[in-house]
């Protein structure tokens, strides 16, 4: 990053800070603070799940989407990568080839239904479409719709992970109110990008994952299962949030089917045959490109090869069923495979299926192609952009990102624009809380809590592995609904903490989090402001202007 100085990191890493040693010194408070009665620290008060939490989930929902519906449809220009997205979607619609095929088809697919029912129809043509041309109102409306509908329900999907991770109402409130006043989550919510998408369907899949982890329920799975395959067919990033998600089950479960030994033939059986469908796929991208029906000939067989392994695997299923029909754990590698493999990949090529209609040449062999295309463009990008960021400075805000900036007209000193940009209070605070996480998960044995450290931190340090050398601030924004909970849970502790400092603390730090929302607003939403209003913004300066 450029202009980047030692002193652009003594604000952020000093409220870091000072959130740790808050948290901290009110766990040493409460740890010598016993309960004289049973010896165990005062924790949040466990509330089941009523039609009260139905009401608030619903109702803070609609007023985000109220609030972000206000003035959608301005810039009727796309901004910063709705000139490749929305382009798309109105391809979609007119039955055209996809111009961004940089990632999977589906948050297009859901762009192009909301340029549909507005009726924002545009040329999307080469050389007559240009990204900084005007479109219509109804057009802009149309293809950022969609993102105030799924940011609206990512919220509703927080409140009850959040919900049911904490087991306390406050907990859960805390965590919505936090995302819904972040500023990348807003700015998300109101543009016709992926990302998005991407953060309901991994907020999806948690729910649905914790739900198998306490229910143990068949139906769980197969809605995991559905809930990854949607997640990856919007963005391969979410592939971590797979990883990640059937490592966190597979600790509860391997212990479970340790004890069986033909629950770990039938695993070690599925397993194996999943490896040489792997082994017959890699052959498919190996084969010489000059040679397409050599590699028709491999794809071909590819599917014959998996129709045969399902066979395999269900006769060997049937068969150990027949022997031993107590032991409901032998179905469990099969739900594993359904959740994790077979239904992902299924939804994953069904949202190719609108691209496949186009043409009689998009058949499965040139969706296969465009997989290997799409992964070297990724791990082979070579561009470079002013406003990407390592991986590490995000948690800081040391590089937000101008997604649009001008003045106003001709004569008129304001300024407009938005700013891709982090709640301060938020993100300075959440790798403390993520890091306070773990350890209170581990002393408190609190499954909860531990489940959204690991993926709060799992999906940020897993940035640091990844192929891809340009990246942005917002792409912490996977991460980030779980720090929200985390700090909701402490948030939550400190409210009804008997101490009156504590209290103060909480208080006093959720009025800075409100506060930052209502003072960037309009760096946020396009609002025109004045050139000294800006400057007030820039509070790391060069890095943020």
């Amino acid at each position: 990053m450029e202009n980047l100085t030692p002193a652009h990191f003594i604000l952020p890493l000093t409220v870091a800070m000072l959130v740790f040693f808050a948290l901290f010194s009110f766990y040493r408070l409460k740890e010598n603070n016993v309960n004289s009665e049973n010896g165990e620290t005062r924790g949040l008060a466990q509330e089941p799940i009523v039609r009260l939490d139905y009401l608030l989930a619903a109702t803070l929902s609609m007023i985000f989407l109220c609030v972000s519906l206000w003035r959608l449809d301005f810039p009727t220009k796309a901004v910063f990568d709705e000139c490749y997205h929305s382009r798309t979607g109105m391809q979609y619609v007119l039955g055209q080839n996809p111009m961004e095929w940089t990632h999977p088809p589906l948050a297009k697919l859901i762009i192009a239904v909301g340029l549909r029912l507005f009726g924002g129809n545009f040329n999307p043509l080469e050389g007559i479409y240009r990204p900084d041309m005007l479109f219509s109102h109804e057009a802009a409306l149309g293809w950022r719709f969609g993102s105030v509908v799924f940011g609206a329900l990512s919220l509703f999907l927080l409140y009850f992970l959040a919900r049911q991770l904490t087991g306390n109402r406050l907990a859960a409130l805390l965590a919505m109110g936090m995302l819904a006043l972040d500023g990348v989550f807003f700015v998300q919510s109101r543009l016709a990008m992926t990302n998005i998408y991407t953060v309901c369907f991994i907020l999806l899949a948690a729910l649905t994952a914790w739900n198998y982890r306490v229910g143990g329920k068949t139906r769980w799975m197969l809605a995991l299962g559905l809930a990854l395959g949607l997640a990856v067919a919007t963005r391969w990033t979410t592939l971590y949030a797979v990883g990640l998600i059937a490592l966190w089950l597979l600790s509860y479960d391997l212990p479970r089917a340790a004890k069986s030994p033909k629950v770990l033939a039938l695993a070690g059986l599925g397993v194996t045959l999943l490896v040489g469908l792997f082994v017959k796929a890699s052959q498919f991208y190996k084969a010489d490109t000059s040679f397409p029906d050599k590699q028709r000939l491999i794809l071909e067989s590819l599917g014959q090869w998996a129709l045969g392994a399902v066979v395999i695997y269900l006769v060997a299923y049937a068969i150990l069923q027949a022997l031993d029909p107590k032991n409901k754990l032998i179905a469990l590698p099969g739900l594993y495979l359904l959740a994790f493999i077979a239904l992902p990949i299924c939804l994953y090529l069904l949202s190719y299926r609108p691209y496949m209609l186009q043409e009689p040449r998009h058949d499965l062999y040139k969706v296969f192609t465009e997989q290997k295309v799409m992964w070297d463009y990724h791990a082979g990008m070579k561009e470079t952009h002013p406003w990407s960021s390592p991986w590490w400075s995000w948690p800081l805000v040391l590089r937000p990102t101008w997604y649009e900036r001008g003045i106003v007209g001709p004569g008129d000193g304001r300024t407009v624009g938005i700013l891709c940009i982090g709640n301060v209070f938020v993100w300075w605070a959440s790798i403390p809380a993520l890091c306070m996480a773990v350890w209170r998960a581990q002393k408190e044995r609190h499954a909860g809590l531990g489940f959204a450290a690991l993926l709060g931190l799992g999906l940020w340090l897993a940035w640091s592995i990844q192929p891809r050398p340009l990246v942005f601030l917002h792409y912490f924004f996977e991460a980030l609904p779980f720090a929200c909970i985390v700090l909701g849970y402490f948030g939550a502790r400190l409210v009804t903490s008997r101490d009156e400092d504590s209290r103060s603390i909480a208080l006093g730090y959720g009025a800075l989090i409100l506060f930052w929302f209502g003072f960037f607003y309009p760096l946020l939403s396009a609002l025109p402001i004045p050139q000294f209003y800006l400057q007030m913004h820039l509070w790391l300066g060069k890095l943020w202007s």
